[in-house]
């Protein structure tokens, strides 16, 4: 059935808030992959990837997925070790991990400003920092 007057924008599927769409999983990925893909997309902000990334993606997908797999076998440690440590050098370069997201500047930014009251210049005159006064200047 026809709705009657104007399409809502809900209905044109026109992108209003200028934020890129989200990245589709690519055609060839099997169920686990695809179901892997989603979910990793769905988890970072929807301006963390772009379309160039999708082969790195799927990279860390599979590498994600043979990872898990070798981690239960004991006699492929070597494989494992392997896949683990492609699955970490695409984290960083996928900037997925907390290390690569964040940056030095930021960090600091992000601090609270330090408690100036041990500060040299807001001493008292005469004081030692956790003494108070000097034992000499008591009697005075």
């Amino acid at each position: 059935m026809l709705q009657r007057g104007r399409k809502g924008i809900s209905q044109l599927g026109i992108n209003v808030s200028g934020a890129p769409a989200r990245l589709k999983p690519p055609t060839g990925l099997n169920a686990r992959e695809r179901a892997l893909f989603v979910e990793l997309i769905n988890s970072t902000d929807v301006r963390h990837f772009r379309a160039s990334d999708i082969p790195m993606l799927i990279a860390f997908v599979q590498s994600s997925l043979l990872s898990r797999k070798l981690a239960r076998d004991p006699k492929k440690v070597a494989d494992f070790e392997k896949a683990t440590r492609t699955l970490a050098l695409l984290s960083t370069r996928l900037r997925l991990n907390p290390h690569a997201r964040a940056d030095a500047k930021t960090i600091g930014r992000m601090q609270p400003p330090p408690d100036d009251s041990n500060m040299p210049w807001r001493r008292e005159e005469g004081t030692v920092i956790g003494f108070g006064k000097h034992s000499d200047e008591e009697g005075d």
